[in-house]
């Protein structure tokens, strides 16, 4: 018997089905999603790389705005603890971030290291003994001090107990070659967080006392000025 060559609905609805399968056998079946599944985890990856690469150069900006300058040896990367400290510019008593309150530090990271490190230099570097956040334009509640014992490096500091009364004379980096009699706390007492963010609480008596109340004026946008009795 001779068979004619099929045709009609029914051969078309099944070829329009074969080709379909093969379709998505090749493309959507599970050489598809395994291809997909490829696709989305290299997007992932260089999305997420995307953001490290725009997060790194923000800080950068930031930094660079906050009057960091490069100082012999490697420039550190923002968040790393890694190369020479860097020097930072000192604002004088003209500018008006030095009237502004700085803002508390929500947490003690390698960021806040690095700062805390520049600005132990830059307190070197300029002889002095005490330096605030706010002074190399950072509204931040950071002090370094250094009175003669041993470096502190303060997160947050707030005093908590003064003791007594004396006359002193103060001079501010940020106010150079100006001098003035102030009167001060004999003790004062600060609780602050150290630069790993352990929470510490430190007694200090004259100079000590003295660069305690100072470094916190700075803090709430205070200068020394401010409490000048008669200058010298």
């Amino acid at each position: 018997t001779r068979f004619s060559q099929p045709h009609g609905p029914i051969f078309r609805d099944s070829k329009r089905l074969m080709n379909r399968r093969i379709r998505n056998r090749t493309y959507g079946g599970v050489r598809g999603r395994r291809r997909d599944s490829a696709s989305y985890s290299i997007l992932t990856r260089l999305s997420r790389l995307r953001n490290t690469v725009i997060i790194y150069l923000r800080l950068h900006y930031l930094d660079n705005r906050a009057g960091r300058n490069r100082v012999g040896g490697k420039h550190k990367a923002d968040g790393e603890g890694f190369g020479a400290m860097a020097l930072r510019n000192l604002l004088y008593f003209d500018s008006e971030v030095l009237r502004k309150k700085s803002r508390p530090v929500v947490s003690v990271d390698d960021r806040v290291r690095v700062i805390l490190d520049d600005m132990a230099e830059t307190m070197y570097h300029n002889k002095g003994s005490g330096l605030a956040a706010p002074q190399v334009g950072i509204l931040k509640r950071l002090v370094v001090i250094d009175v003669g014992d041993r470096l502190l490096k303060l997160v947050n500091p707030e005093i908590i107990k003064v003791e007594g009364h004396r006359e002193v004379i103060e001079g501010c980096l940020s106010l150079p070659d100006r001098w003035g009699k102030v009167m001060r706390p004999k003790k004062v007492t600060v609780k602050a967080l150290n630069e790993n963010g352990g929470e510490v609480v430190i007694a200090g008596e004259n100079e000590l006392a003295k660069a305690f109340c100072h470094e916190i004026d700075h803090l709430d946008g205070v200068l020394f000025i401010d409490r000048v009795r008669e200058w010298v």
